[in-house]
């Protein structure tokens, strides 16, 4: 499909790259999706050039997967769908934090995150409407939910 470029940023924060990257991709009109490994679950944020940007939540690189996990963590607990097993994640991730380490990664959320990235550039070349950034597109496992069901925050 012609101007259906997309790009999907994997690569760990561990410097500033990861906001200049999406910049530069916004400003020439090219959405990123950036995946987030919640173990037993996985969300994607989607930032485009009429989305609101990642440095609004943090502008420092260091520890955002961390904070990116607790604004997730904070906005399903504001609406009561907090699974079980997400806040001991996030705490211990918090509190083993070192630099350069990344959050642990089961391969349940790795493989949500491929379903969810995929549904997403299927529908960006549709010029379908997304949930941008601040808003997140998650997938959880647990028992209070089905499993693959979509959340949308």
């Amino acid at each position: 499909m012609p101007n259906c470029g997309i790009h999907v940023y994997t690569i760990d924060f561990t410097s500033d790259i990861p906001f200049l990257f999406d910049e530069i991709c916004c400003g020439a009109n090219i959405p990123v999706l950036h995946p987030l490994n919640l173990g037993w679950g996985g969300g994607v944020i989607v930032i485009d050039q009429h989305s609101r940007k990642l440095t609004e939540l943090q502008t420092d690189y260091r520890g955002f997967e961390l904070c990116m996990a607790q604004h997730i963590l904070k906005e399903l607990m504001r609406i009561k769908s907090v699974p079980d097993y997400l806040p001991s994640i996030i705490n211990e991730y918090a509190r083993i934090k070192e630099p350069g380490v990344s959050p642990p990664q089961l391969s349940v959320g790795s493989f949500l995150i491929a379903s969810i990235c995929t549904t997403l550039m299927y529908n960006l070349c549709l010029k379908k409407m997304l949930k941008h950034f601040l808003k997140y597109i998650l997938k959880l496992f647990s028992e209070k939910y089905e499993f693959g069901k979509n959340q949308f925050v």
